[in-house]
């Protein structure tokens, strides 16, 4: 913008002298104060006229995706992660297995932040329900049947297959697929249907109304602490471009190998 600006300034002034030259004004004959007067009143009104357009232009850009928040601890212990646990960065997501946002999200960006971080061991992938359930009415118990799939070691194979799934979420297709996961079928029927992962959700919900979440997906990035829990100090919302999530990381992850590829 102040490249721009200077060249607009060269340029009134070679106008200016243009002007001057065809009503006969010269160098020689107009004194060389004025001359210097007229090109600092020029200069100034260039830059009010160059302040007020980037205003402008800035008013119209649709607002980043990613937001610098006020730093704050969040402990994730209760919550399903993904990737090592030696890791320096975690990126936590609020998320609701009903909503189509989320799903697109799990069938684009999550699958390389999954191949290009989480499996490199450089990111700690965390993730917390948040089913908005007066949109999305099988959310919630979708969310418990990930959870139930968690106490079987098998959160994430239940994560995608949901996912992958959005249209079949009643209770009668969650028990299906436990089946195709080969989960204990009976164990995870007791689950579902006496609640026992109800308080887990349940707290979930809590903490994202606590934080102010109410939109899924959304996402906070964060450098783990000496007692496990994570500083967050960035927030990113909506199903974003795997490249917005590069650029969140690339803030505290400057030398990472998986961004000098890119």
């Amino acid at each position: 913008m102040m490249r721009f600006a200077r060249a607009v300034i060269v340029t009134s002034v070679v106008v200016h002298l243009y002007q001057s030259s065809l009503f006969g004004q010269t160098i020689e004959t107009e004194p060389l104060s004025k001359r210097l007067e007229l090109l600092e009143e020029t200069m100034r009104a260039l830059e009010r006229q160059v302040s007020e357009l980037s205003t402008t232009l800035r008013a119209a850009l649709p607002p980043s995706p990613i937001l610098d928040i006020q730093p704050f601890d969040l402990n994730i212990d209760n919550a399903a992660a993904n990737g090592s646990r030696n890791a320096r960065v975690a990126l936590i997501e609020y998320s609701d297995f009903q909503c189509p946002f989320c799903g697109q999200h799990s069938q684009t960006a999550y699958r390389d932040l999954q191949r290009q971080f989480v499996d490199t061991g450089i990111v700690r992938y965390v993730f917390r329900n948040l089913p908005i359930e007066s949109l999305h009415p099988l959310a919630f118990k979708a969310a418990e049947a990930a959870e139930c799939a968690r106490g079987e070691g098998k959160f994430w194979e239940m994560h995608d297959r949901l996912f992958s799934n959005q249209q079949a979420l009643g209770t009668s297709d969650l028990l299906r697929h436990a089946e195709a996961l080969n989960m204990d079928s009976a164990k995870f029927r007791s689950c579902l249907s006496n609640g026992e992962t109800t308080a887990k959700v349940i707290d979930d919900l809590a903490e994202a109304r606590r934080l102010g979440l109410t939109a899924t997906p959304v996402f906070l990035v964060g450098e783990f602490q000496a007692d496990g829990s994570v500083r967050i100090t960035r927030k990113i919302t909506g199903a974003q471009p795997f490249q917005v999530f590069e650029a969140a990381l690339a803030t505290f992850l400057p030398k990472s190998p998986a961004l000098r590829r890119r």
